[in-house]
């Protein structure tokens, strides 16, 4: 049995087969990862990551099961199959499909021979699903995703895209508001959170550094979303750093408004110096480490502009983030701006959907205290 990476071989088919063949299983040895059933076979657990790889080799067995099977690389595959040295010889390879730009879809769909079978499955046919749990993660999906991860069909974002800008509602707040019946008074008591990607450098091959600001009212969603290429410390265009930028736009914002950074890539010293500026005392200002993929992070916000509840505030940056929205998740596109929404969104939404959170609120300071001889930190 093989996962793309140990956690997954852990949490998924090795703790449901424990789960339901336990009378079938006479030891299981959590060490060696290793099986033995009452009939005398073991059962081989394996991560197959990179670098894992060379620990496959060796192995002789008869049958190969390849869990999450599109996750792995195709030279992970070659190596596995390469193992099956036993009677009966038969390799099985469950997975979500991911596009047909995988190494599944050219096995079994363009390489297909008479030594390949394809079964594809719906969840809908999985009798095991609780009641109400196709429609709940329906929501959270476009139609085009949820084709790839309810319905099992290999859909080729690459080609179609995952969003469409005909899905978005461009108009300026004041214009929006006034079209919806709100007032300006409801945008300030929505629930908002200001998001920023960074890039490490103002060059001109380099990323830009993004920021979003998503707000909710309701079930509407309004995203103003914005890039630079500016220096973290030298000033550029208009005069500022981008730890300026970032600084002024929170004051701008208030202290009412979360300040959530993405800390790879050594972005946590940049966060850090954010956070310890003596401006934004008694700010929200969070790290955040992106733990799944941009398009996994992406659909929530795809699957709302399907709906018609996104709209876009329009700014100078606007033309360039629908073209980005068109062209994502091409390969060698520019995304920052679709990862700025992505993040913004997951933050609003307290559901941390394909990220970790580390909120490190730090207090007023009281001013009152330090004049009386006090100590507080």
């Amino acid at each position: 049995m093989i996962a793309p990476t140990y956690p997954m071989l852990k949490d998924g088919i090795l703790s449901l087969f424990l789960e339901m063949f336990r009378p079938l299983v006479r030891k299981h040895n959590k060490a060696s990862l290793t099986t033995q059933l009452v009939d005398g076979r073991q059962i081989l657990w394996r991560p197959a990551d990179v670098g894992n790889l060379d620990r496959l080799r060796g192995i002789n067995a008869g049958y190969l099961l390849a869990d999450e099977g599109a996750s792995l690389s195709r030279e992970a595959w070659n190596v596995a199959i390469g193992r099956i040295r036993r009677a009966p010889g038969r390799a099985l390879v469950t997975t979500t499909p991911r596009g047909r730009d995988n190494w599944v879809h050219d096995v079994f769909v363009k390489e297909a021979s008479p030594e390949t079978a394809l079964v594809q499955c719906s969840s809908r046919d999985n009798v095991w699903l609780p009641d109400g749990w196709i429609d709940s993660v329906r929501a959270q999906y476009t139609s085009r995703f949820a084709e790839q991860e309810i319905e099992g069909l290999f859909v080729s974002l690459e080609q179609t895209g995952l969003f469409d800008r005909d899905w978005f509602q461009v108009s300026s707040a004041a214009a929006l508001w006034a079209d919806k019946g709100d007032s300006s008074a409801g945008f300030a008591q929505s629930a908002r959170v200001r998001f920023w990607d960074l890039a490490s450098t103002d060059s001109k091959r380099s990323d830009y550094s993004s920021s979003c600001l998503v707000s909710r009212v309701g079930d509407r969603l309004w995203f103003d979303v914005r890039r630079y290429k500016l220096a973290w410390l030298r000033p550029g265009k208009g005069g500022l750093s981008l730890k300026e930028r970032i600084v002024q736009t929170a004051l701008e914002d208030g202290p009412e408004v979360p300040l959530a950074l993405e800390t790879v890539a050594g972005f946590r010293i940049a966060f850090e110096e954010v956070r310890d500026d003596g401006r934004l005392f008694g700010f929200d200002v969070r790290a955040i480490s992106p733990c799944k993929t941009k398009v996994s992070r992406a659909v929530p916000v795809a699957a709302k502009a399907e709906q018609g509840k996104a709209y876009l505030v329009q700014n100078e940056h606007t033309a360039d983030l629908l073209r980005e929205l068109d062209d994502f998740p091409k390969k060698g596109k520019k995304n920052d701006m679709v990862d700025a929404m992505s993040g913004a969104y997951s933050v609003l939404d307290n559901r941390g959907q394909g990220l970790q959170t580390d909120n490190l609120k730090r207090p007023a300071p009281d001013f009152e205290r330090f004049r009386g001889g006090g100590n507080q930190w």
